[in-house]
């Protein structure tokens, strides 16, 4: 049978797209009959009388309501249903049959397998009220599909934000940290270098004198040696760190190695050295991870920041770092004798708008980035918290090769 269809003076349009009903029946008066009854309808109808037509149509043509007959041969209504569900599941199905049918379609109407179902003979005027029903369904359908998308595109552009924000935020938060720093290298560089200009001028004093005392002199020189090793410790300290910031590529990590590194830079703070009691309990041979230095270094600048401030007003002052092999994974221990995080806190502490800080103290990113770094190694992060005992955060980051996130750095 050649294709048939009516097309209406008055049609509607919603989004652009032509509305579109699809009448399959094997009886030709069927057809005609419908087609009398929603000849003054405002939307676009095609009449074919077997479901290989209808699936050859439906290739080429946009289709929004497909309504079949339950017994066609050699397809039957049932099967293309079913194909067109799999196929083009966007399409709203409905059934036209006689009371015959009844049960089973209204099993169909219950499982979601058809939106409704048409009655043989029909009432025009229910007939009409449910294909528009079926239309308008298929509308809803099609602008909450796209609201969907527009809503992934959204989100995508503004996790895009969320991390060039907070890439600027890092920028300002290690400026504050080196301007912070600064006076304490500077104060800490100052006593070896006094003291080693003073044994410089000593030793230049006494090697003019008329009666030169070599013994003397070679006695000055431990202490300006010991000065210069000091010097050279605290730059090389410096420089250590340095050079974990500007390394950005996967390498094989010894994290035993960079905790030590953390230590020796946090020592360069006076308050950190002398009032802080600290405990490595590192793991002999650790295995090594691949990752980045400067995302591990990250984690852990954080974490000991996090239990410096939390035991800014205790007495006891300890600072515990303990590295593991748990199974797979290797699991760094961070743990101080602060205050705990009160138990309201627990479950915000790693949202990314989550501060207990002053404003002006801290962006209260922190947590928030050592949770984005660990899920980056498919690791994870937890933690026990109490004020009698203060708090651990657990880090567990799996052996092997991982595949680094680089949401932070490029």
């Amino acid at each position: 049978m050649t294709l048939d269809c009516i097309r209406s003076n008055s049609k509607k349009t919603f989004d652009k797209l032509d509305q579109t009903v699809l009448f399959v029946d094997d009886e030709e008066d069927i057809l005609k009959a419908l087609k009398r009854s929603l000849r003054s309808e405002p939307y676009e109808q095609y009449y074919v009388q077997s479901a290989k037509e209808a699936l050859e149509l439906m290739a080429h043509h946009s289709i929004h309501v497909l309504v079949s007959d339950m017994r066609m041969t050699p397809m039957s209504g049932s099967e293309l249903l079913e194909n067109v569900a799999t196929r083009y599941p966007e399409i709203v199905r409905m059934v036209i049959s006689g009371w015959a049918d009844a049960d089973s379609i209204l099993d169909a109407v219950n499982t979601g397998y058809i939106y409704r179902y048409i009655v043989k003979p029909w009432d025009t005027r229910e007939l009409k009220i449910t294909l528009r029903q079926a239309l308008e369904m298929y509308r809803l359908q099609a602008e909450r599909k796209e609201m969907i998308q527009q809503l992934k595109a959204h989100n995508f552009q503004l996790e895009k934000k969320v991390i060039q924000r907070t890439e600027q935020v890092m920028a300002v938060t290690q400026q504050a940290e080196i301007g912070k720093f600064t006076s304490q290298i500077v104060h800490k560089l100052s006593d070896p270098l006094n003291n080693l200009s003073a044994t410089i001028e000593l030793i230049g004093l006494l090697s003019v004198e008329e009666n030169f005392n070599l013994e003397q002199l070679k006695k000055e020189v431990p202490g300006a040696q010991a000065e210069i090793y000091q010097l050279k410790k605290i730059v090389g300290d410096l420089l250590s760190h340095a050079e974990f910031r500007k390394s950005t590529h996967a390498d094989l990590i010894n994290v035993n190695e960079i905790i030590k590194e953390e230590m020796d830079y946090f020592d360069l703070d006076p308050s950190f050295r002398y009032e802080i009691q600290k405990e490595l309990r590192l793991a002999a041979n650790l295995p090594m991870i691949m990752g980045s230095p400067i995302q591990i270094k990250e984690i852990l600048d954080n974490l000991i920041k996090n239990a410096i401030d939390a035991m800014a007003t205790t007495i006891t002052k300890k600072l515990s770092i303990e590295t593991l092999l748990q199974g797979n994974s290797i699991e760094i221990r961070v743990s101080d004798t602060g205050t705990g995080i009160p138990l309201e806190n627990q479950d915000s502490i790693f949202l990314d708008n989550f501060t207990t800080k002053p404003v002006g103290e801290g962006t209260g990113l922190g947590l928030f980035i050592v949770k984005s770094t660990v899920a980056a190694y498919s690791g994870s992060i937890d933690f026990i918290s109490s004020p009698q005992n203060g708090t651990t955060f657990k880090v567990s980051l799996p052996i092997g090769r991982s595949t680094l996130n680089t949401l932070f750095r490029p």
